[in-house]
């Protein structure tokens, strides 16, 4: 099975703590053709996520204020 995906059409979401984890990413994804987006904190990722609709959430769990599993549980 030989399957085709245009990543044009695929929205991830980014959420770490260090902005330096956040930038590489989104470089490697953009290279790549994805849409991303990006989030500094649990907070801002649960609100990117009702707004966005991301089709991936890249998650960092170990952030402060709220872990990346609350974020994952909410």
């Amino acid at each position: 099975m030989n399957v085709e995906i245009n990543p044009s059409e695929y929205k991830v979401l980014i959420v770490d703590d260090v902005i330096s984890n956040v930038l590489l990413l989104k470089v490697l994804l953009t290279n790549e053709k994805f849409d991303t987006i990006m989030a500094e904190n649990g907070e801002q990722a649960l609100k990117m996520i009702e707004e966005e609709h991301p089709d991936l959430v890249l998650l960092d769990v170990m952030m402060p204020d709220m872990s990346g599993f609350e974020v994952a549980r909410r």
